[in-house]
């Protein structure tokens, strides 16, 4: 035994720099510095390590061929206390090349990511493949890809936002067609469009194309501020649905419905500003649409925004949402008492001379937090050198 605790000993010590394996066998935490932080509002923040890719303890690259990927949007099933994972484009190598998907989805029953995020299968119809479950033309300048933005479960359905994206331009910018929505009822191994539920970027023939919808319907779907889409159910009965334009450069707009009334795309009404009261104005249907389409008041929060996510913190007593601020390599995070504000001013937790190379796509969840929120854990996507996913643990004051 001592011969043994000798030999790991003198393991460890060569493999110091980046393994882990010899400090789970000497039952020891893997140690991670604290990065960078500016907000005194926060404690700490933890880089708990990648959960996909090969250089994860998942090893998706060798058992489901998913070697590359980013995104991870949490979807909770409380019914079943499953965790859905919403991914976007997905190779079978690290370097964006092979067997490549638009997007697929984990599942796990983990719910406890204090330590890291064990993911226990992918969809997959049988195959040691993860399938693509919203399918894409991948098509330049028509339908090149379609990713996830958000989703939700409701009953035994669960639901996907994907913005279908019709090509990409610089970094941080990128043209969308629509935001969709697919829905299952089988936990996720079929999924349909729930065709009523589309904002759509114009009337122009290629949306027409894509969405198979006339220019009639489309006419009533203008949304270009709803083409990314985050839904989160609130206490009050609605699920409210955070937009933002293609991109990283535009602002988050609102919108809301009733629980029963989701898949009514008629019934979604939009904030407008406030009246003379402060209280929240909310106009229903295409006209809410128009009202808030060249209206700076109907921001919640102002440009630039970049994929967002929102959740209500028990500990903080507030609203709480996540992002990158525009191209620009800071993650912020802003709070309110209202899922439509007054949001207040950003806070600054890190930049990316701390973050994973090419850090976006925030994402988090209630489910993964601890003391009702004073430490959350979130999901953020590494464009380079290695393209996947990791865990973040942020705790607060």
């Amino acid at each position: 035994m001592c011969f043994k605790r000798l030999l790991i000993g003198i393991v460890c010590a060569i493999l110091s720099l980046g393994m882990v394996a010899c400090n789970r066998e000497n039952k020891e935490e893997e140690p991670v510095d604290n990065e960078t932080l500016y907000s005194n509002k926060v404690e700490s923040l933890v880089n708990l390590g990648l959960i996909t890719g090969d250089d994860s303890p998942n090893k998706t690259g060798q058992n489901w061929d998913v070697g590359g990927t980013d995104l991870g949007i949490p979807i909770y099933d409380e019914a079943n206390k499953k965790m859905y994972f919403a991914f976007g484009d997905t190779y079978s190598g690290a370097d964006q090349h092979g067997n490549w998907r638009s997007n697929i989805m984990a599942v796990t029953t983990d719910l406890d990511a204090s330590d890291g995020i064990t993911i226990d299968y992918f969809l997959n119809n049988n195959r040691p493949i993860a399938k693509e479950f919203i399918p894409s033309r991948k098509v330049d300048n028509l339908e090149i890809t379609t990713i996830p933005t958000g989703g939700i479960v409701i009953g035994d359905s669960i639901y996907v936002h994907y913005m279908s994206v019709r090509v990409w331009g610089t970094p941080g910018e990128w043209d969308i067609n629509y935001n969709g929505v697919v829905k299952s009822v089988d936990g996720g191994e079929t999924w349909t469009r729930v065709n009523n539920l589309t904002w759509a970027e114009s009337n122009k023939e290629y949306v027409e194309t894509v969405t198979g919808m006339d220019v009639i319907e489309l006419n009533k779907r203008i949304a270009p501020n709803f083409l990314q889409v985050f839904p989160i159910k609130a206490a009050d009965g609605y699920i409210y649905i955070y937009g933002i334009p293609g991109g990283r450069s535009g602002g988050a707009k609102l919108g809301r419905v009733l629980v029963e009334k989701y898949e009514d795309f008629f019934e979604y009404e939009y904030f407008n500003g406030y009246d003379e009261n402060d209280n929240p104005i909310f106009i229903k249907g295409t006209a809410g649409l128009e009202a808030i389409l060249e209206n700076d008041k109907a921001y919640v929060i102002s440009p630039k925004v970049a994929e967002i996510s929102v959740m209500y913190n028990k500990y903080l007593e507030k609203w709480i949402t996540i992002y990158k601020f525009n191209n620009s390599g800071r993650l912020v995070f802003r709070t309110s008492d209202n899922p439509w504000g007054v949001w207040s001013d950003e806070e600054l937790i890190t930049t990316a001379d701390d973050l994973p190379g090419g850090f976006y796509g925030e994402f988090m969840h209630e489910i993964y937090s601890e003391k009702d929120g004073k430490v959350i854990y979130f999901i953020i996507s590494q464009w380079k050198p290695i393209y996947n996913s990791r865990l973040m643990r942020l705790e607060f004051k």
